[in-house]
């Protein structure tokens, strides 16, 4: 039963004189055959072979062609195979409810062979189109699926590109408004330095004329004092020294003040002329940043002194920095270091249930080399920060001190010139009545 055709017809029929003729018939065109007496013996060879077509005879006893035929296309299996009903009834009726139940076509007894070769292989065919057009549906399936999978794909690269330039961009559109924002603090800077320097001159220039004047006069009078009385004289001398001590302190001042507003002018006209990055010596800035801020503090209150230790590492040397705006920033945390140890020292000065004798006010600054960045920490024992604000301090014009004590923008400032221009971060720990540590982080190099 075997032939050079894989395609298998299985013969349902319980009549052996139609089994033998279809089956020759069949066999001669070269098909494989598999041939059941019945409905039953068909769905157990149905468990080891699936025919391609199968030809079921109408009338069979126990389980006609109609149940036959509607079991078969309620199995997953099976439903897809075509079915040609073999049958004597020629009537409308039996064929509609055949085609209802899922037939293909119908063959009439006695059969005429070329008719029903010609049928088996009309529906073969369609079977092989229909195979072949599900195939091909199918793989057209999974290519789409797979173009959808790559367009997905892609539109997320896409979306990360878009968002990793839109990052960019607004970074840069961050650093320029950080530059402009420094580039006019420092044009007003310069111009405020500027309008001081004028009258501060007057005021250097007036305190010396006031020395040798107090000096001639006291040459002028001093034939004269010795022919009034001597507690007179003595007076008079005592009035002329003070003068001079008087004018001495005040010519003393001007000139630190003199000098720190040339520092001033020097720095603004750094930051507006040459905003490029440069190597610097990041020690040599923080000496200079504490040496500026302290001076400008002792002048405001020199009966209060504070304690400063440096550990600046060796192995720092030098990074790329713009070194004006980063003096700005480590200046603006040293005062702000400074003004939460004044604040802690007057607390305790006014609190009598507090003894201040054991109180240092102490600031430490050191520098250290961690990995390809530079750790910059300036640590204050000073009043420390409330922790319900402490996430708020570098928000512009936000600040704790009195009205007309300062703007806020300090540390704001601070932050855009360390993080937004430097590409550095700063983090803060502290605890409330006991100390404040800002730790800085600089790269290197800027990108």
């Amino acid at each position: 039963m075997s032939s050079s055709n894989t395609e298998l017809i299985l013969i349902v029929d319980d009549t052996p004189i139609n089994l033998d003729v279809i089956s020759d018939a069949l066999i001669d065109a070269g098909f494989e055959v598999a041939i059941a007496t019945s409905g039953e013996r068909m769905f157990k060879q149905l468990q080891w072979l699936v025919p391609d077509l199968i030809l079921l005879d109408v009338r069979m006893p126990i389980m006609n062609g109609f149940e036959v035929c509607q079991r078969l296309k309620s199995m997953e299996s099976f439903k897809e195979i075509p079915i040609i009903f073999m049958t004597a009834l020629s009537d409308t009726e039996s064929k509609t409810k055949g085609f209802e139940l899922g037939a293909v076509d119908y063959v009439t007894k006695p059969f005429q062979e070329v008719e029903v070769l010609a049928r088996i292989k009309t529906h073969l065919q369609l079977r092989r189109l229909t195979k072949d057009l599900e195939q091909k549906v199918w793989q057209r399936t999974i290519e789409l699926e797979e173009a959808n999978q790559q367009l997905a794909e892609y539109s997320l690269t896409l979306e990360n590109r878009v968002e990793e330039r839109t990052t960019a961009l607004r970074e840069a559109q961050e650093r320029v408004i950080a530059q402009e924002k420094l580039a006019s603090l420092g044009t007003l800077t310069a111009g405020v330095a500027h309008e001081l320097r004028n009258p501060l001159n007057f005021v250097k220039n007036y305190a010396e004329g006031s020395i040798e004047l107090a000096q001639d006069l006291l040459e002028i009078l001093q034939p004269a004092i010795h022919s009034i009385e001597s507690a007179k004289a003595q007076h008079v001398q005592t009035l002329i020294a003070d003068l001079q001590e008087n004018a001495t302190t005040i010519c003393r001042h001007s000139r630190r003040a003199a000098a720190i507003i040339t520092s001033m002018m020097q720095h603004a006209h750094t930051d507006i002329e040459n905003p490029n990055a440069q190597l610097i010596s990041i020690n040599d800035l923080l000496k200079e940043a504490v040496k500026l801020s302290c001076y400008s503090r002792q002048t405001q209150d020199s009966n209060f002194q504070i304690t400063i230790h440096t550990d600046y590492a060796l192995d720092v040397g030098m990074i790329e920095a713009i070194a004006s705006n980063l003096m700005r920033a480590f200046i603006n945390l040293v005062d702000n270091a400074y003004d939460a140890l004044h604040f802690k020292h007057s607390e305790l000065a006014r609190d009598s249930s507090q003894d201040d004798a054991g109180y240092i006010p102490t600031l430490k600054i050191s520098s250290q080399l961690v990995d390809n960045h530079v750790e910059i920490r300036i640590h204050d024992n000073g009043c420390g920060i409330d922790p319900q604000i402490q996430s708020k301090i570098l928000d512009p014009f936000f600040t704790t001190k009195p009205p007309g004590s300062g703007t806020g923008l300090g540390l704001s400032l601070t932050h855009d010139i360390i993080v937004k221009q430097h590409h550095g971060s700063i983090a803060i720990a502290s605890q409330l009545g006991e100390f404040t540590e800002f730790v800085v982080t600089l790269p290197l190099k800027l990108l």
